[in-house]
């Protein structure tokens, strides 16, 4: 569906050009989340005020979130003055338990969510190096950690060309599709 959508934003933009600009691609955005916001309960998410550290932490400890509610509720998080407090209790996590890369990966969403609620600017870029930098040592701890690899090759998908981070991006998607052929059938694998 949001395929379609972009692909309309792609014939209502200039004809002359192959290009879709970056206002047709978010408003696109917009209109699909818009859309179906209401099948992904996102306004449940957004309404849900944790009282404590630990109703925050338990809810994104759940794994009950999906990635569009888990963005709603970070956002929440962060208007509510949260953000730092829970930062620094998974960075705890991970000083605790330095060999565990599910600590490590959990490390790397957040700084990911970080980035998302800084946009553009100098804190977006160092967020970004932040969960490189989880994702890479989760992967140095167990190398074929699925979720590791998979939103590390995601993450890396969206630098800015310029950065040159594609190429390596699309190696750790063949890699996971390499991954894959040896393990069982899973609704995550692409």
């Amino acid at each position: 569906r949001m395929a379609a959508e972009l692909r309309d934003a792609e014939m209502q933009s200039d004809k002359d050009s192959s290009r879709v600009s970056m206002g047709d691609i978010e408003s696109a955005v917009q209109r699909y989340m818009a859309k179906h916001a209401g099948e992904a309960g996102l306004e449940e998410v957004a309404e849900q005020s944790p009282r404590s550290l630990e109703d925050i932490v338990a809810i994104l400890d759940s794994g009950e979130l999906s990635d569009a509610q888990l963005q709603v509720f970070w956002q929440q998080l962060a208007k509510e003055g949260h953000a730092d407090a829970v930062q620094e209790l998974y960075e705890q996590r991970v000083e605790e338990d330095p060999n565990n890369p599910d600590k490590r990966v959990d490390l790397g969403r957040l700084y990911l969510e970080r980035n998302q609620e800084v946009g553009n600017g100098p804190m977006a870029g160092e967020y970004a190096m932040q969960a490189d930098a989880a994702f890479d040592k989760a992967l140095e701890i167990d190398d074929q950690h699925w979720e590791a690899r998979f939103t590390m090759a995601t993450a890396l998908s969206f630098w800015p060309p310029n950065l040159g981070k594609q190429p390596e991006a699309i190696r750790e998607f063949e890699h996971l599709i390499e991954q894959q052929a040896g393990m069982a059938s899973n609704p995550g694998h692409a």
